[in-house]
């Protein structure tokens, strides 16, 4: 009996996304192999939507299936009660001369149906969930160990994103890497298991992309300058050809003539592609702060001559950035005062800010900004006044990250898909979340980890859904920049990876 196992898709509402190609392969690649039973162990959709959901079951309708529920399945109060009611039923199978249960944890914990199905569980059974053990409510992770300690189980799970393995008691405890590019450790993949005579075989199928896309990017990296003291000469030593330095600050001005001669030495050593960072105007107190800085950073890269030219989006909250209203017009006369001054060839790119913690739950309070369409409304507002399409976006993917009760709704891959082909470049990093909070601008060891994978990001590469356009490397310590590189050298360098079935005992 040969089992697929599928899940952590997390489908957006907006097709022709990453996660979209990854099922059409899947659905191929699970016919392809002959599987006899496809389980869908939870978080198909992003946001608990409905629609995504459906399109998902409608794909896979020819397929033998089980599905389960996981927790992003029901995100959306709108249509949460609707998909627990028709999809969220727990049930035991029978395939191959194997007990098959499947438990649904959308919630984290086990319903009385669900411990009545465990308890039926035998020597021998099988059993798929969403959740691994750890994540489950005290209840209910007491309550399965029991279980797991008594009987001889194979217990898979998805929910991590990553490979796991561990025992408790007599039982197997397997997880699953899963679907979702945006996410996965490693690539995604289907994760098969051939069971026979009480043992199982275990391989992947991982979705391929095309290892030439990281020479590509490689050859448009570059870094942020945070200390142009030593930043600058690294990009000379390192042969980094794209620079991005700040002008953000007081004392970025001040010492603006080392900038000025070190970015000149840069150039004569092949440098190629030269952005500047300007200030903030924030708006605190019903005051537009920081006007004077931004005029006199504008009139010092001029000497600089750049490529590019970095603004972030106004730094004012969405009660405050009603379109036509008085700071709306106040910001805008400043952006457009400042752009005109700066040359035409030079791209100016409008980076899209992320929420803050204290306003997560403050919807009037968070940002502007830092959803796809605000950043594209000030962009086209400033065409608008400009007379013409001189301001593209760049696309800071980390701050698509931060953004709480929002990830779920704008993934990073339909950020790709929604600003792609108007990109003139990105900041790129790592972020980790740690007990604090999201922790940003930290070296990206590896590109195909967590918590972002820029696995879709290579794909929308790729497949021409974004620019190819200059990456900043946006770390404040330079050696980070250092790894950062070597990791995406390292995968530049690899081909195809075949992984071997393992076989197991249950």
């Amino acid at each position: 009996m040969k089992v697929a196992v599928i899940c952590d898709l997390h489908l957006p509402l907006l097709r022709s996304t990453s996660q979209y190609a990854v099922l059409d392969w899947a659905i191929e690649n699970i016919v392809g192999e002959g599987a006899d039973l496809t389980v869908v162990a939870g978080d198909i959709c992003a946001g608990g939507d409905l629609e995504a959901l459906e399109y998902f079951l409608d794909k896979i309708s020819t397929l033998n299936h089980l599905f389960l529920l996981g927790n992003s399945d029901i995100r959306n109060n709108a249509y949460k009660d609707e998909i627990i009611d028709k999809y969220g039923e727990s049930r035991k199978i029978s395939l191959g001369g194997y007990s098959i249960v499947g438990i649904s944890t959308p919630f984290s914990y086990l319903t009385d149906q669900d411990m009545d199905l465990l308890q039926e569980c035998n020597d021998g059974s099988i059993v798929f969930m969403h959740h691994n053990v750890e994540c489950l409510r005290e209840e209910s992770r007491v309550f399965l160990s029991g279980i797991l300690n008594e009987k001889k189980i194979t217990l898979i799970h998805g929910h991590k994103h990553k490979e796991m393995e561990s025992t408790i008691g007599r039982s197997r405890l397997i997880g699953v890497t899963g679907l979702d590019p945006d996410k996965v450790k490693g690539l995604p993949s289907v994760t098969y298991f051939n069971f026979e005579n009480n043992t199982f075989e275990k391989y992947d199928k991982y979705f391929e992309i095309d290892t030439s896309v990281y020479a590509d990017v490689l050859n448009l990296i570059g870094m942020s300058c945070f200390n142009p003291e030593t930043d600058i000469d690294y990009a000379i030593q390192n042969n980094i050809k794209n620079i991005e330095v700040q002008l953000r600050t007081a004392k970025d001005l001040e010492r603006y003539t080392m900038i000025k001669q070190k970015v000149g030495e840069w150039r004569k050593n092949g440098g190629r592609y030269l952005s500047c960072h300007l200030p903030e105007l924030r708006l605190t107190d019903g005051i537009l702060r920081g006007v004077d800085l931004w005029y006199k950073a504008i009139d010092l890269l001029l000497e600089l001559k750049p490529d590019g030219v970095t603004i972030h989006v106004p730094r004012a909250s969405i009660k405050d950035m009603i379109v036509d209203g008085d700071y709306w017009r106040l910001y805008l006369s400043h952006y457009v005062k400042g752009i005109k001054k700066i040359p035409q060839n030079t791209k100016i790119g409008i980076e899209n800010l992320h929420m803050l913690k204290e306003h997560k739950l403050n919807n009037e309070e968070r940002l502007f900004g830092i959803v796809p369409e605000e950043c594209l409304l000030w962009i086209d507002t400033l065409n608008v006044y400009l007379g013409e399409n001189r301001v593209g976006a760049l696309l800071d993917v980390g701050h698509a990250t931060n953004n709480s009760v929002f990830r779920a709704r704008y993934t990073r891959s339909m950020w790709y898909k929604i600003m792609g082909k108007r990109l003139v470049a990105y900041h790129v990093h790592q972020v980790i979340n740690t007990p604090q909070g999201l922790v940003n601008h930290n070296e990206i060891s590896d590109w195909l980890g967590m918590t972002i994978s820029y696995a879709s990001f290579f794909w929308s590469w790729k497949n021409n859904q974004i620019n190819h356009v200059p990456l900043f490397l946006e770390m404040r310590n330079v050696q980070n920049c250092d790894v950062s590189i070597a990791a995406l050298k390292t995968l530049s360098n690899q081909g195809k990876e075949s992984i071997d079935g393992k076989r197991n005992d249950i």
